[in-house]
């Protein structure tokens, strides 16, 4: 069945935090990941970086890069002054925020202000091209990335290859082996790169085996179910595993539903009613294993964070999360903040575009229906007509509507994944539409008209 494929199962899982945020306003932990709860070890990721400007554009190494012209422009834009987490706004980190988005694939708020979530993008940055991950945008970290590739969301950098051919041990792992540590990388990277559901239990079993067969036979390989030399160089420089993208909007609409249970299934099915209130209290994203399910939501949107970052809010992955494994196509504007969809869905309704996933609805004019998006700020002076670029917000998605009731999940509800219940009138309208000010409807999922 195809959910099994996309939603892996729990371990068990850790530590407390206030409930749905979206603008972090500390710092998160120092290291990143690579896989999930895989420390990214700057010892070995001393990589010389490769200027592929030099010489004709035959010499150039696979990937995209920019001309010394645009590299030149992008010079000017970010400026010479190490651009650091924590030094107010500037337009220079603005320009640093596009530039991540367009180069790193990271979707962060169009903004100045150089918070958590760019600390940790650029982390990112630096843990792919194998430099020292000290979240600052320097000169050398510029220069960097202005030469290298576009980052190419499917395929491992040598510093990422590297990275876990270490975490898998230097012996060949096959069915019966317990060696924790090496197994469970093993398990993480199938689960990470081949879209495997595994248990992470360090436990070689007959599923890890039958795992390793399918990677084994997607690459031409002899399927044994041992992970030996030759499969591990084999699937170290293949493409990731991808969710087929050539489904309908309504086949998408319907894996997402898929999902968001599975997940609310996965953390034990905690729901809150309309006052916020638990009326079912469920596993935490602090839990051990619980927080590292939350890193999945994290590194869907190409961020290293996990449940244990309590002070970074993942409501907004959560739902990112969702959309890209159902297959949904670009136009759902993924990212680390709700406003971007939020902002997007109700721009399209005004603009009368055709494009977007969703058309934002006043709640006043929408009575939610199932696949539905619903939408509030969590500050002051953001409203339907009032629409910042960026602002702190939530969104959760209509799984069930009957008489005098909505009920919908969403993430980072009472430090869970969370189904919430909300009131309705006679004709199904939302009672609090005050506080819930935007219904988006589901629109074009697929994106199939736009794929060029």
């Amino acid at each position: 069945m195809y959910i099994t494929n996309l939603v892996p199962r729990a371990d068990a899982h850790r530590h407390p935090r206030p409930s749905h945020e979206e603008a972090p306003s500390t710092s998160p932990k120092d290291s990143v990941s690579l896989g999930q709860g895989l420390p990214a070890t700057p010892s070995f990721l001393r990589i010389n970086s490769l200027n592929p400007m030099s010489g004709s554009s035959e010499q150039r190494p696979e990937g995209d890069y920019l001309t010394p012209e645009e590299q030149q422009a992008w010079r000017e834009k970010l400026g010479e002054e190490p651009l650091r987490k924590g030094e107010g706004e500037s337009e220079a980190v603005h320009q640093l925020k596009s530039f991540l988005s367009q180069r790193e694939l990271v979707n962060l708020p169009e903004d100045g202000d150089f918070e958590a979530l760019t600390e940790n993008a650029v982390k990112g940055a630096q843990m792919r091209r194998g430099l020292p991950q000290t979240g600052v945008f320097d000169l050398q970290t510029r220069e960097t990335l202005l030469t290298g590739p576009k980052r190419d969301p499917l395929r491992l950098t040598p510093a990422e290859k590297e990275l876990w051919n270490e975490s898998f041990g230097d012996k060949t792992l096959r069915r019966g082996t317990n060696n924790e540590v090496h197994v469970k990388h093993l398990q993480l990277f199938l689960n990470e790169r081949e879209l495997e559901s595994l248990v992470v239990d360090g436990d070689f079993g007959r599923q890890t085996e039958q795992a390793v067969r399918a990677a084994q036979l997607r690459q031409g390989l002899e399927p044994t179910g041992v992970f030996d030399q030759p499969t591990r160089v084999k699937l170290l420089d293949a493409t990731k595993n991808v969710v087929d993208k050539s489904a309908s909007h309504e086949v998408v609409k319907e894996r997402i539903q898929e999902i968001l249970r599975a997940e609310h299934h996965r953390f034990g099915g905690q729901t809150v009613n309309e006052n916020g209130s638990v009326t079912k209290r469920g596993r935490r994203e602090f839990e051990s294993g619980y927080d590292k399910r939350i890193g999945d939501y994290w590194k869907s949107i190409g961020l290293n964070f996990d449940g244990d970052d309590r002070d970074v809010p993942w409501s907004a992955a959560f739902i990112s999360f969702a959309h890209k494994m159902a297959g949904a196509g670009e136009q759902f504007k993924a990212g680390p903040a709700h406003a971007s969809y939020i902002r997007d869905s109700i721009l399209a309704k005004k603009e009368g575009r055709t494009d977007a996933a969703y058309i934002g609805h006043r709640s006043s004019d929408r009575a939610p229906q199932v696949g539905d998006l619903i939408g509030r700020a969590r500050q002051g002076g953001v409203n339907y007509d009032n629409q910042p670029t960026s602002y702190k917000s939530h969104t959760d998605l209509v799984v069930e509507v009957g008489p005098g009731f909505v009920k919908m999940i969403g993430g980072n509800v009472a430090d869970s994944v969370t189904l919430t219940t909300l009131g309705t009138d006679s004709k199904g309208f939302l009672n609090n539409q005050s506080r819930y000010f935007v219904v988006m409807e589901p629109n074009n999922l697929s994106g199939d008209e736009f794929q060029g």
